[in-house]
């Protein structure tokens, strides 16, 4: 029997990051599934994994979910609405036009995060997170997500992040759903020449400042070693090509990232210094470095920590603190033993849990509850 899914973003559809990758490879994996996808806007390509696409112009969870949920729900009569998100998600299952579908909500980060350190990272944090939704998120987000639970208006939480279980457990079923990855074709090797690698948004909150300072003590224990950036652009991509311009052991390229995973697989460490967390899904181009074999240096943030296991498959240091970052890269930069352990550590996590496949698992596993749920009221 076919199941009918309407995936709801809560947050945009950025097509090849985040929340659209997760549903888009998730539901490339439920063949037994109909998916259906809701968007502001023509999501290209990254829509090919659904059934169909409903645009709603100016969608937003804030303005104009109960006619879009009235209207599309009424059109599709889905089994299972999946909204995908972040302290909103849990609010929008008390649409009227929700009470007789079953809802499951992915929650992919703690609704409460700890904040940066240091003065400079707190005025980038406040530009970029309104303080309002902040305490939304940590006081009534939490609660309403409980309720939501508790009452049956969600019927699953599902999550990547092993805090949010926590949060969670006791108030309903809470299934620990993860993906960010498929294991690469190609590997990495150890090299005498190494080369540490960052990939994601050119943003200051991701850190690379940071890297970039860290980068003097790596130098000093690891002389051969190179520092490479691979940027979608952003706005602090042309101070980083500034800062490295004169600098020979350090290359930066800004555009697409096709083919990121030979490009990983020519490094030999994966650094993520975000100094908070910078993304609501675990960061993904982590968990692509670590598909190729890169152990990971990153910072202890919530879209970071539960990717990286210090000692397993990389090393966690505090945000914002470079001589922890410099001397950890150095410290798996000259241990090629180590740094083998790691490696395997890194591919075993992408094989596991933190594959498409079982995160495909176990969200089929959150649907037949859903399903059994619906079929008892």
């Amino acid at each position: 029997m076919t199941t009918r899914v309407l995936h709801v973003p809560t947050v945009d559809w950025q097509p090849t990051e985040g929340i659209a990758r997760a549903c888009r490879e998730v539901a490339a994996e439920l063949d037994e599934c109909e998916s259906f996808l809701v968007v502001d806007r023509d999501p290209g390509a990254s829509g090919a994994a659904f059934a169909g696409v409903r645009v709603v112009p100016g969608w937003s969870p804030r303005t104009t979910w109960r006619r879009a949920f009235t209207r599309v729900c009424a059109d599709l009569r889905p089994d299972v609405v999946h909204l995908h998100g972040g302290e909103l998600a849990p609010l929008l299952a008390f649409a009227p036009s929700l009470r007789d579908i079953s809802v499951v909500v992915t929650a992919y980060s703690p609704a409460a995060q700890r904040g940066p350190r240091g003065p400079r990272s707190r005025v980038e944090h406040r530009a970029n997170v309104s303080p309002a939704r902040t305490v939304f998120a940590g006081v009534g987000g939490v609660a309403i997500a409980k309720h939501a639970l508790r009452s049956g208006r969600v019927r699953v939480l599902c999550t990547p992040d092993a805090r949010v279980e926590a949060t969670y457990q006791g108030c309903g079923p809470v299934i620990r759903a993860c993906g960010g990855a498929r294991v690469a074709q190609r590997q990495a090797v150890w090299s005498e020449d190494p080369v540490v690698v960052f990939a994601g948004r050119a943003q200051s909150g991701r850190g690379v400042d940071d890297l970039i300072d860290a980068f003097r003590i790596v130098r000093a224990e690891v002389p051969r070693a190179r520092l490479r950036l691979l940027l979608l652009p952003g706005h602090a991509a042309a101070r980083w090509r500034a800062r490295l311009a004169t600098e020979t052991w350090a290359e930066v390229h800004v555009g697409g990232l096709d083919h990121l995973d030979d490009a990983l697989a020519e490094c030999q460490v994966g650094a993520f210094p975000f100094r908070w967390s910078n993304t609501l899904t675990p960061a993904l181009a982590a968990a692509e470095a670590m598909a190729v074999g890169l152990p990971i240096v990153a910072t202890d943030v919530a879209c970071l920590a539960p990717l990286v296991e210090s000692g397993v498959n990389g090393v966690l240091v505090p945000p914002c603190d470079t001589d922890a970052l410099g001397h950890a890269l150095a410290d798996v930069l000259r241990a090629p033993e180590s740094w083998a352990q790691l490696s395997r550590g890194a591919r075993k996590t992408i094989e596991g849990r933190w594959s498409w496949a079982a995160a495909a698992e176990a969200t089929r596993e959150a649907y037949a509850i859903a399903s059994r749920e619906r079929s008892r009221t």
